[in-house]
């Protein structure tokens, strides 16, 4: 005698997708939120910038009085190769923190909304501009802004963690090379 039992699970209605537009409010507070979060994450990214080339200057400064004040003619191969090596990346670090440190903005947007286009602008054209424009139209400068912001963003972000990988790998050398200067004293 076999029991016949349904195994299969009721079937749940489904309720067809709505697509809402989000009302005017809550799209222009979204995405002058997102702004404001992109540019913190910019100042993010510069902050850390500032200490990768704060230290970058100062193993470099330390690595050019130890290899000046040592008897040069007495260094190894080994000590020229590590300090030759520490300066390289050192130096290439610092070049990517300046990459970062260097905003690349868009030209030739009609913004409302950073200080470049309110800059060329008298206070009656921003103003005639301000209370002409639609609210698409704003809608329409929130999201252009973002996208350029996070590009930007991102600019930074790849270039400080260059900047912080050849740190890095410029310390294991910068050591090698003042242990074999220090030697030479």
């Amino acid at each position: 005698m076999t029991d016949s039992l349904d195994n299969t699970i009721p079937s749940v209605p489904t309720v067809p997708a709505v697509r809402a537009v989000l009302p005017f409010d809550n799209l222009r507070n979204s995405l002058e939120m997102s702004l404001s979060r992109l540019i913190t994450q910019g100042q993010s990214a510069d902050a850390r910038a500032g200490m990768i080339l704060s230290t970058n200057i100062a193993m470099l400064g330390a690595l050019v009085a130890t290899v000046s004040a040592s008897k040069v003619e007495l260094l190894s191969p080994i000590a020229w190769a590590c300090a030759m090596l520490a300066f390289m990346g050192g130096a290439i670090s610092i070049a990517q923190v300046a990459y970062a440190a260097f905003p690349r903005s868009a030209r030739g947007s009609e913004t409302v909304l950073f200080f470049g286009a309110l800059a060329h602008s008298s206070h009656e054209a921003y103003n005639a501009k301000m209370r002409s424009m639609q609210a698409d139209e704003y809608i329409d400068d929130l999201t252009h802004q973002c996208h350029s912001v996070a590009h930007i963003v991102n600019l930074k972000f790849r270039s400080v963690r260059s900047a912080f990988i050849l740190l890095f790998a410029a310390i294991i050398p910068w050591m090698g090379a003042i242990a074999g200067v220090s030697k030479h004293f």
